[in-house]
């Protein structure tokens, strides 16, 4: 029987990177009919030069709505008209993330962070393969979580179009709320 494991949150005080870190982020899923949002980022350099949904680490004591609240306002330049709570997913190993995703609805995009080169809606069906690839568990199970009829044909949609279907990725431990 292996001992509980203590976790470090993020921000971490400078120096040795821990061995055990977790992240606990909000995604802002932003639809317009069957298209989905998504945000080229210069920075964090983890993430520069690739497309992402537009997320970001909570900070200490935030509510995971009230961040992807404030992500989608710095981001994106535009406050959020509706926020509904749409997936709990956790991918666990030595770097475990925990990560609220959330359906945002926005009016319009507005003055965009310095942190995002661009953000555009992409066809469902033709979204940037690289990012189809590392975000296919994580839209499939959100879009599986969402009660329009648009949403629940997407992850069939995209597996028809995909051959990989991600086997590399870890799969997420998730818990669905209804």
């Amino acid at each position: 029987m292996s001992s509980p494991k203590g976790a470090r949150l993020i921000p971490q005080v400078p120096g040795p990177t821990p061995e055990e870190v977790v992240h606990i982020s909000s995604f802002a899923l932003i639809r317009k009919g069957q298209q989905i949002l998504l945000a080229k980022r210069l920075r964090p350099e983890f993430t520069a030069g690739k497309w992402t949904i537009p997320s970001a680490i909570i900070s200490y004591g935030e509510h995971p709505e009230d961040a992807v609240r404030r992500i989608t306002k710095e981001l994106l330049g535009s406050d959020p008209t509706s926020v509904k709570l749409l997936d709990l997913q956790s991918y666990g190993g030595k770097h475990w993330d925990l990560c609220f995703v959330y359906d945002v609805s926005i009016a319009g995009l507005g003055s965009l962070s310095p942190d995002v080169e661009r953000a555009e809606y992409f066809d469902i069906l033709r979204m940037p393969p690289e990012f189809m690839i590392e975000n296919w568990t994580l839209l499939s199970r959100c879009f599986a979580a969402c009660r329009t009829a648009s949403a629940i044909m997407f992850p069939r949609a995209l597996s028809e179009t995909l051959s990989c279907g991600n086997g590399a990725a870890a799969v997420p431990i998730t818990w669905r709320l209804y």
